[in-house]
C-alpha cells in the first residue's frame, strides 16, 4: 500500500513514494477527476483524489491515527479545497483509512511535495 512507505526512513521508500505519487497523479489527470483506482491484488482498497467533504472525517481522526499528538493544526482544509488533484484518500470498502496530500510543482519539473500523510492503525 502506497501509504506504508512513508512510515519508514529509507531513502529508497521516499523515492518510491514519489514515483506513486506522479504516477497516480498522471494517471488521474489524464482521466475524469475522482476516477477511483484499483489499489491491485485481491484487497478491496482504492484510491481517489481528496474531495473537501473528507476533511471532517479525516481530522476528526488524524491525532489519534497519530498516536494521540496534536497533528490537526498542520492540516488545514485549503489542501483538501485548493489541491484535490494531487492529494489521494484510501478506502477499504466505504471507510477511509488513509491519505496522502500534497502537489507536484508547477515550476520545477518532476519535483512534488508531500505535505501529510495518516493512516489508520488498523491498516499499517
Amino acid at each position: 500500500m502506497v501509504f506504508d512507505l512513508v512510515f519508514n526512513s529509507n531513502e529508497k521508500y521516499v523515492d518510491k513514494l514519489i514515483q506513486l505519487l506522479r504516477a497516480k497523479y498522471d494517471e488521474l489527470w489524464t482521466h475524469q477527476h475522482n476516477t477511483e483506482l484499483s489499489a491491485g491484488k485481491e484487497d478491496q482498497v482504492r484510491y481517489r483524489t481528496i474531495q473537501e467533504s473528507d476533511y471532517e472525517y479525516v481530522i476528526e481522526r488524524l491525532n489519534s491515527w497519530w498516536g494521540g499528538r496534536n497533528m490537526a493544526d498542520m492540516l488545514p482544509r485549503l489542501f483538501f479545497t485548493y489541491f484535490h488533484d494531487s492529494s489521494f484518500i484510501c478506502i477499504d470498502e466505504e471507510k477511509i483509512v488513509g491519505f496522502l496530500v500534497g502537489f507536484v510543482s508547477d515550476s520545477v519539473k518532476d519535483t512534488g511535495y508531500v505535505h501529510f500523510v495518516g493512516v489508520d492503525p488498523e491498516y499499517r
